[in-house]
């Protein structure tokens, strides 16, 4: 992340639910999520700096197995720190 850029595309994605539903989960189960699988619902659909940065974002918490259905009924997985899109 360009540090420089901070609270615009794509590095906004941190501030964003999907982000902080993963930071906060690791945070209360001790820093890490590895191994855990984990199912999100947002209400809104999933934009562009959270289909760019997530991936990485779920690397840096151990590599989780996350399902996230957005509010427009798309489904993505990550997996291994890659996005998957299985339902557009």
């Amino acid at each position: 992340m360009n540090s420089k850029n901070r609270g615009y595309m794509p590095n906004d994605a941190v501030y964003h639910a999907e982000a902080t539903s993963l930071f906060r989960l690791a945070r209360a189960v001790g820093g890490s999520l590895r191994g855990k699988v984990i199912r999100m619902k947002v209400d809104r659909r999933l934009c562009g700096s959270c289909e760019k940065l997530l991936a990485l974002i779920t690397q840096e918490l151990g590599s989780p197995r996350v399902t996230i259905t957005d509010g427009a009924g798309r489904v993505f997985m990550l997996r291994d720190g890659q996005f998957i899109t299985v339902h557009p």
